[in-house]
Formats: C-alpha cells, sequence, structure tokens
C-alpha cells in the first residue's frame, strides 16, 4: 500500500512537470531543437539506466534502494525546476527527472511482481 501511495505521488508530479517542459523551456529562451533534443536525451539516459538498475537489481535481489533512489531524485529534480533561472540548468534537471523515473519504475514492477507471486502461491496453497 505504501508503494501505492508514493508511486501515486510520484507518478502525478513528473506527469505534471512533463506537461509543461516545453513551454518552460521556451520560457528560458530555448528554441524546439534544444526541447526535442533535451528531451529525447532524457529518455535515453533514463533507459540507459534501466538496463543497468535492472540488471543489479536481478543480480542483487535486492529492488528496494534502487527503487527509493529513483524517487527521492524524481521527486527533488521536479521542484527544483521553480529555481532554474536559465534553460541548461532545466535541461539538467529534467534528463535528472528521466533518470529517476526509469530508476523507479523497473524496480517497482519487479517489486510489485514479486508481490503478486508471494500472494498467487500462498492462494494456491488454501485451494
Amino acid at each position: 500500500m505504501t508503494v501505492g501511495v508514493l508511486s501515486f505521488f510520484a507518478d502525478f508530479t513528473y506527469e505534471g512537470a512533463r506537461s509543461i517542459y516545453g513551454p518552460f523551456l521556451a520560457l528560458l529562451a530555448a528554441n524546439a531543437t534544444i526541447v526535442s533534443i533535451v528531451t529525447g536525451f532524457g529518455v535515453l539516459v533514463g533507459y540507459g539506466f534501466r538496463l543497468v538498475s535492472g540488471r543489479w537489481a536481478d543480480r542483487t535481489g535486492n529492488s528496494w534502494p534502487i527503487a527509493i533512489f529513483g524517487y527521492f531524485v524524481q521527486l527533488l529534480a521536479v521542484p527544483a525546476l521553480a529555481l532554474a533561472n536559465n534553460w541548461p540548468t532545466a535541461a539538467a534537471l529534467i534528463i535528472l527527472e528521466r533518470f529517476g523515473r526509469r530508476a523507479n519504475i523497473t524496480n517497482l514492477y519487479d517489486l510489485i511482481g514479486n508481490d503478486l507471486s508471494v500472494f498467487e502461491s500462498y492462494s494456491k496453497h488454501l485451494v
């Protein structure tokens, strides 16, 4: 339940911020090319770390530290955008937010899957 509440607030935060990345970067004098490069590179960095964090979680069998780290990064990067006074700073925070999002989502699915498999095996023993 705690993971669900945490995930709700993280989604609430990043989805709200994601909808204004383009206009916010434009307000800070970034053109459309910069906006597309920043958002595309953020996704690339996020998926690259997702590959690394997923493998690390599989190898160690412990997904919690990576998921908590991802939530921490994400929930700090988005409010810090309010302090950005130029587009390079905002771009770095947007990329950092994408990094944190991909770090926590991979391990969240792993944690949910592990919990469901425990309940499924328990329910099979009841029948």
